[in-house]
C-alpha cells in the first residue's frame, strides 16, 4: 500500500448514506501464517482490510452490484448476494451467527444444530458449483468449515470461533496432529471414548467430532453458567484453558458473555479469517480483471488492472456519489484498480453512456481532493495506489452514479455486468 497524507488531515465530519465504510489495520499473529498459502510471495503479516457495509434489501440490488465489482470478497447475506458474488468470482466467507439465541432461547441440541449448519451450508454449496462459471476454478470458491472459510459465533455477545480454535486446544492438550483433526472436527467423523478411535460410520458409544469436541464444550458451558453451577463451570474453564477473575462473581447472562467474549474474540476470529481465507487486491485482480474491464484483454490497461501494477495507467471504478449530511460536498467512491491517484491530476472520467473512440459522456476534469473514509470520519491523503478504496472530491457533478477514471487516452470502462440485475428476479 502507498499512502501519503496531505497537511490537511481532518476535513467535515459526514453522515454517510451506503456504503458506510472502515479501513482497519490488523496484524496476523505468527501462529496462523502457517495457514496462509494462498499467497506464497507474502513477505509481511500486516495488512489493510477495507470493510464495505452496503445495507440490502429487496431494492437495493443495484447498490450490492456496484459495491461487488471492486470488493473481493464477502461475508454472505442473501442468496441473491451470494448469486451476484459468483458471478463476478469474488470469494465468500460464512458466518453462522446468533448462536446465543439457538442454544439459551431455542434449546437447540448440539447435533440438531450442527444439521442445521451443514444443510445451509449444503444449500450455499449448490449454489455455488451451479452459477460459477467455467473459467471460475470452482473448487477455490466452496466454503468448507475444515479450511477457515465458515465462523460460528455470536456478533451480539462478542464472540466467534473458527473449527481452528478448538483444533488447537485439543492438538495441544493431546498431542494430536492439528491438521488431521481439523477434518475431524466436520461432517461424518466420530470418536469413540471407549476405544480412542475415529469413523466415518456412527457406532456405539461414539459421537460426532463437531459435536463433541466443540458444540458440547460451549453448550455445557451455557448451561453451567446460567444455572449458576460454579464448579462445573470452573472444572471447565481450566480444561479450555480459560482465565477468569471477577467474571465468577457475577450470575446470569452477563458473566455467560464476558467468558465467552474473553475466551473467544470476535474481533480477532472475523480479521484473521478474512486474512487467511479471503484474497488480496493483487491476487484477486489475476482472475477477476476479464469480467471487469470492458476494452480488450491484451491492451496495456488491461493487462495493468490484471496485475494491480501501480506504474500503469490509473483506473478507478466509482459505484456511488456519497452527500454529506448538509450536502456541501459530494464523495465519489471507488476502488483504484490500477496506477496511483494524485490530487489536482488531469483525468478522463467516462461515464455508463462512454463510447470508446467518441466524446458522448466523457469528461476531461481534475480531481480536486482525495479523501479516505474511516467510517464517520475521513483524512486528506496527496495520494493512493491501487488496491485501495478512497473517495474524490470535484468530479462528481459529471457522474450520474457510476464511471470510470483514467489517464489513459485509450482505456475502456470497467464495468458491471448486465447479468448481476437478472440476479435478484429469480430468488423469491
Amino acid at each position: 500500500m502507498h499512502l501519503t497524507v496531505s497537511e490537511t488531515n481532518e476535513l467535515e465530519q459526514p453522515t454517510l448514506i451506503k456504503p458506510g465504510v472502515v479501513s482497519v489495520y490488523y496484524e496476523l499473529p505468527a501462529k496462523y501464517l502457517e495457514f496462509f498459502n494462498h499467497e506464497p510471495e507474502l513477505d509481511s503479516s500486516q495488512f489493510l482490510i477495507n470493510l464495505i457495509d452496503s445495507t440490502i434489501h429487496s431494492n437495493a440490488s443495484s447498490i450490492s452490484a456496484s459495491c461487488l465489482s471492486f470488493v473481493d470478497d464477502v461475508c454472505l447475506v442473501t442468496e441473491t448476494i451470494l448469486r451476484q458474488a459468483i458471478h463476478q468470482r469474488i470469494k465468500s466467507i460464512l458466518f453462522f451467527n446468533n448462536m446465543d439465541r439457538a442454544l439459551l432461547d431455542l434449546k437447540y441440541e448440539p447435533e440438531d444444530l450442527f444439521q442445521q449448519f451443514q444443510q445451509i451450508l449444503e444449500n450455499i454449496n449448490t449454489i455455488i458449483t451451479t452459477y460459477g462459471d467455467d473459467n471460475n476454478h470452482i473448487n477455490d470458491f466452496i466454503i468448507d468449515p475444515t479450511k477457515n472459510a465458515v465462523i460460528f459465533g455470536s456478533t451480539p455477545h462478542g464472540w466467534a470461533f473458527t473449527i481452528k480454535q478448538f483444533a488447537d486446544i485439543y492438538a495441544s492438550k493431546y498431542g494430536i496432529e492439528k491438521d488431521k483433526l481439523m477434518e475431524q472436527l466436520w461432517g461424518d467423523h466420530f470418536f469413540s471414548p471407549m476405544t480412542k478411535k475415529w469413523s466415518t460410520i456412527p457406532e456405539k458409544g461414539s459421537g460426532r467430532g463437531f459435536c463433541q469436541f466443540v458444540l458440547n464444550p460451549i453448550s455445557q458451558l451455557f448451561k453451567a453458567i446460567m444455572d449458576s453451577r460454579k464448579d462445573e463451570f470452573i472444572k471447565l474453564f481450566e480444561e479450555l484453558n480459560i482465565e477468569l477473575q471477577d467474571e465468577l462473581s457475577k450470575d446470569g447472562i452477563l458473566p455467560l458473555k464476558l467468558v465467552m467474549k474473553k475466551w473467544l474474540p470476535v474481533d480477532d476470529i472475523l480479521l484473521t479469517t478474512m486474512v487467511i481465507h479471503l484474497p488480496s487486491p493483487v491476487v484477486a485482480q489475476k482472475y477477476r480483471t476479464e469480467l471487469l474491464y470492458a476494452g480488450p484483454h491484451d491492451d496495456d490497461v488491461f493487462l495493468s488492472i490484471q496485475s494491480c501494477d501501480s506504474n500503469g495507467p490509473l483506473m478507478i471504478y466509482i459505484s456511488k456519489i456519497i452527500p454529506t449530511l448538509n450536502k456541501s460536498h459530494y464523495y465519489a467512491f471507488g476502488r483504484v484498480f490500477s496506477g496511483v491517484v494524485k490530487s489536482n491530476e488531469h483525468v478522463r472520467i467516462l461515464g455508463p453512456n462512454y463510447v470508446p473512440g467518441t466524446r458522448e459522456d466523457l469528461y476531461i476534469k481534475n480531481i480536486q481532493l482525495i479523501v479516505v473514509l474511516m467510517g464517520q470520519s475521513i483524512q486528506q491523503i496527496d495520494d493512493l495506489s491501487c488496491g485501495n478504496i478512497c473517495c474524490l472530491i470535484g468530479i462528481h457533478r459529471y457522474l450520474v452514479r457510476t464511471g470510470t477514471i483514467t489517464t489513459s487516452e485509450h482505456a475502456q470502462s470497467i464495468c458491471v455486468s448486465s447479468r448481476v440485475a437478472d440476479f435478484s428476479e429469480k430468488v423469491s
